[in-house]
């Protein structure tokens, strides 16, 4: 077999055979303990992967930025494994490294739980003991199709009928088979250091028109000692998260009614307008003006993202015609439309905006620039003095005179013209030569899946359309969560009703309330479907509960029926929970009042309504009481 030559790390020159493994150079250089990959001629390579022609070697670390990332994959790989293994009919989609860690997607009808998430991690560790070789193969992309399509794999299935090359490379470790580009570490024991993290929910190829998948988070290091400092900085910043500091705080708080919006309360109010006043003050500083824009729009800026939901396909023309382009907030005028057909069909690009500029005859013969319109982000006053020193310096000819006239109505700054000066030539150096023509670069660049990725106009709205339904969806999952917790609270109350005398005997006869809600759920009632019945609930649930005859409560209908009692139970209750009768409660003495009757003098008119006064109308009867006193009582 040919000889190759191989360049080593340390700059030593070794002659082996064509197809020698990396693994081999690494051993023959006492270095293979050490590396979990390596770079053949700076392209990253598993340790198994032949070298066929002459070569410069790096060595890949565990610690490395490449090492780590070798390490995340062939963890998610191992997870993969322990998910199949212990959840047969699995199927795998997909298993990215992501910063810090990895994910993998799944396809299983039932979400996986916190417990299934330790008995996962507690297979890879038996998979990391037993030590199975990770092995590269290649296939024909035909025979890798067949492949796993007989092992059910439908959404490998689909990668792979999407591969333009005529072969694939797959990844064995013991009785496991995984597609993928690689490179992976030599084996199982390698990975030493991972935790699962968390579950989450996901669609297939990040569309959410199409199914819904499990994704398993987790999070894999060179040592245990960088996974548990790594666990450490997240938990400390747990207790540094906003959402967790804001409610603590009395700053704020978040309902479902707005994800992610704050609920600003007196104190964060405060801080919220000292920033806002921080800020104008830079503003005013740095000689930026404000503008406000509107905060609802004609309904032509939805028309876009109608017009994705109603056909997928749309093209970019189309879309086009929908948001001609960006609207500046201080005005312009965008030059072509090349810009923006550039930034919108490839997520990247420049546009040219220009001020708007006219000639007028200020007096006979003379002639100025009048500029009404400053590009967005131009500081008038900036720009004003650029341009001045530039005519001291004869940089900028023809303009013998520069005033500022602007006021309340808006810009207008007035460039007087010399009077043999061209004033197209002169326009045409404003706009060369200063910023009243300005270039903005326009980069779409978003994170979508906890990944940057660069948008185009029309997968923006695709990602702004998932967003909103995913948005909405949850909404109203908790809406419907919220819907049932109250539908159960009324028909425990229902059966409360049905079965009253009984609810009230526990509730008195208990001695605390945790005894009361044990009784409560333990006691077979009847009558729901009576209740149910009257009601007007459909008939399919009178008969199925009519069919069970007794009903347990739940613990949400306990609690809420000592709630709805006032939590009335017997603090004289026995040892046993028997009821002792409450001692008789005092009652309350209400002392006599006194009238006061109020004073009527002579003089008065009578409260009779006579029109009299009063001396008149009754004095002969008080002189026959009182012997003629001045003042009676009414």
């Amino acid at each position: 077999m040919a000889g190759i030559h191989v360049t080593l790390p340390d700059g030593k020159t070794v002659d082996v055979s064509s197809g020698t493994r990396v693994e081999e150079l690494a051993a023959r250089a006492g270095v293979k303990r050490g590396i979990v990959a390596a770079k053949v001629n700076g392209r990253l390579v598993d340790l198994s992967r032949a070298v066929d022609q002459d070569a410069t070697l790096q060595w890949v670390s565990p610690e490395s930025p490449e090492g780590l990332d070798t390490l995340r994959h062939s963890t998610a790989h191992l997870m993969a494994q322990a998910v199949q293994n212990l959840f047969p009919g699995t199927q795998v989609t997909i298993g990215p490294t992501i910063e810090n860690g990895f994910y993998y997607d799944f396809k299983r009808s039932e979400p996986f739980s916190p417990e299934e998430l330790e008995r996962i991690e507690k297979r890879m560790q038996e998979l990391v003991k037993a030590d199975l070789k990770i092995v590269r193969e290649e296939l024909p992309r035909g025979e890798a199709i067949d492949l796993f399509r007989s092992m059910g794999e439908h959404y490998k299935v689909e990668i792979i009928e999407g591969i333009p090359d005529e072969r694939v490379s797959l990844y064995r470790q013991g009785d496991w088979l995984d597609l993928c580009r690689g490179p992976h570490v030599p084996s199982t024991a390698a990975l030493k250091a991972f935790k699962l993290t968390s579950v989450a929910g996901a669609y297939w190829r990040g569309d959410s028109r199409n199914e819904q998948l499990q994704r398993i988070y987790g999070t894999a290091w060179a040592s245990r000692k960088d996974l548990d400092a790594y666990l450490k900085r997240v938990e400390e910043a747990k207790q540094r998260d906003h959402r967790r500091l804001g409610p603590a705080l009395d700053l704020f708080s978040l309902h479902p009614i707005a994800p992610g919006s704050p609920f600003f309360h007196p104190k964060g109010t405060i801080i919220y307008n000292r920033l806002i006043q921080y800020i104008r003050e830079l503003y005013a500083r740095y000689g930026y003006s404000e503008v406000v824009t509107p905060l609802i729009y004609k309904t032509v800026v939805h028309k876009a993202p109608t017009a994705v939901i109603a056909d997928p396909k749309i093209s970019d023309d189309e879309l086009l015609k929908l948001i001609p382009g960006p609207d500046f907030p201080t005005g312009g005028v965008i030059q072509g439309r090349n810009g923006i057909i550039g930034a919108y069909k490839n997520g990247r690009g420049a546009i040219v905006v220009r001020g708007v500029a006219s000639l007028e005859e200020i007096r006979k013969d003379r002639y100025a620039i009048v500029v009404t319109e400053l590009p967005f982000m131009v500081n008038k006053a900036r720009w004003i003095e650029a341009t001045a020193d530039m005519v001291r310096e004869k940089k900028l000819e023809g303009i013998s005179d520069i005033r500022d006239e602007s006021n309340r109505t808006g810009i207008r700054v007035v460039f007087e013209l010399k009077k043999d000066a061209n004033d197209q030539v002169v326009l045409a150096s404003l706009f060369k030569f200063t910023s009243l023509q300005t270039s903005f670069s326009v980069n779409f660049l978003a994170i979508v899946d906890s990944r940057p990725v660069l948008l185009t106009l029309k997968r923006a709205l695709q990602v702004f359309v998932e967003h909103r339904r995913e948005v909405v969806t949850r909404r109203t999952l908790f809406d419907l969560r919220e819907a049932r917790a109250r539908r159960e609270i009324v028909e425990g109350l229902g059966l409360a009703v049905m079965n009253i005398d009984r609810v009230i005997e526990i509730i008195r006869g208990s001695k605390d309330t945790d005894i009361a809600k044990e009784k409560l759920m333990a006691e077979p009632m009847g009558g729901l479907s009576g209740f149910l019945e009257r009601a007007g609930r459909p008939q399919a649930e009178v008969d199925a509960a009519a069919a069970k005859k007794t009903i347990n409560l739940t613990a949400r209908q306990a609690q809420a029926m000592q709630v709805r009692h006032g939590g009335e139970t017997n603090p004289g209750a026995d040892e046993a929970g028997n009821s002792v009768p409450p001692p008789p409660r005092p009652q309350a003495r209400v002392a006599p009042v006194k009238r006061q009757e109020p004073k009527i003098s002579r003089n008065d008119l009578c409260p009779c309504g006579s029109g009299e006064k009063f001396k008149k109308c009754h004095g002969a009867a008080l002189e026959d009481e009182d012997g003629g006193a001045d003042d009676a009582s009414a």
